[in-house]
């Protein structure tokens, strides 16, 4: 799977992301609209040798551009929203990820709001992690960790149970959005 992080707002925690990230086996990262210059120098220091998923990141102006090739999206959020999506745990995470060919992303929102109605509505599932209620919201960089800790986790137990279910192949992203631009122009 691929992490993609919207509207980052501070630096640091693109550093931190990718360091969490490579502690669970994860290298591939995209970025869409950060709210910093990428040379920002806070960055790299806090990726603490993860220095090739910074390098590497692809980054994009619009998230639209950034998901159209991806099959499946997993918008992570700590609140129930009021647009009605599949809410998955990481056991149907795994499931999804591991027992099917599709090409998966895992979707973080901004620092102060997480993300908003648009972003949730391209995607497919929400998974949400489980804290405190009345105190849910968690860093950034934790939240990538807590997620690739249960991925890398849901991986060694699913090897081990090698469960045969296989999901079919999902439409990518771009293929949804230009049949719903199709079907808005014939209702209309």
């Amino acid at each position: 799977p691929e992490i993609v992080l919207v509207n980052t707002q501070i630096p640091e925690n693109l550093g931190a992301t990718a360091r969490s990230m490579l502690n669970f086996g994860l290298k591939k990262l995209r970025l869409v609209a950060p709210s910093f210059d990428l040379q920002n120098e806070k960055i790299i220091p806090l990726s603490a040798g993860a220095d090739s998923v910074i390098q590497n990141l692809k980054k994009f102006d619009f998230f639209e551009d950034c998901v159209k090739d991806f099959n499946i999206l997993v918008a992570t959020t700590n609140r129930t929203r009021s647009i009605k999506k599949k809410q998955i745990n990481f056991v149907d995470l795994n499931d999804i990820i591991l027992k099917t060919p599709n090409k998966v992303g895992i979707v973080f929102g901004p620092e102060k709001s997480g993300l908003d109605n648009n972003h949730i509505s391209i995607c497919d599932f929400v998974l949400k992690i489980e804290s405190n209620p009345l105190f849910s919201s968690l860093n950034l960089s934790h939240a990538v960790s807590i997620v690739a800790y249960e991925m890398m986790q849901s991986t060694k137990n699913t090897m081990k149970k090698k469960s045969k279910r296989i999901i079919e192949k999902f439409a990518s992203k771009d293929e949804l959005i230009n049949f719903y631009s199709i079907l808005e122009k014939n209702l209309d």
